[in-house]
């Protein structure tokens, strides 16, 4: 590691080589109760468009427009992009107290 490197250079490069390492980060933010989309954004900015598009078998445009707030996803594509890392969305309904 140079002296140069930030955290945050660190950090994309563990995201981008490692899937336990995404695995950890969404965790960390499902436990922040960080709205996954925004969890997927940071994500992708720190992997990069192209690896997640490829990772994820979304085509790379949608996946910039996602990015960029252009589309709102389907839950379908939001498992799309979670299911390489092992995760999906779940809906729950609760009673009102």
């Amino acid at each position: 590691m140079h002296r140069h490197d930030s955290f945050y250079d660190m950090m994309s490069k563990g995201l981008r080589e490692s899937k336990k390492a995404v695995m950890g980060f969404l965790e960390a933010s499902v436990e922040t109760e960080q709205p996954i989309e925004e969890a997927i954004r940071e994500l992708i900015w720190r992997m990069g468009v192209s690896e997640f598009a490829e990772m994820s078998g979304v085509d790379q445009p949608q996946v910039s427009k996602f990015l960029h707030g252009k589309i709102n996803p389907t839950e379908k594509t939001l498992n799309k992009f979670l299911k390489p890392f092992g995760f999906k969305i779940k809906k729950t309904i609760e009673r009102a107290s």
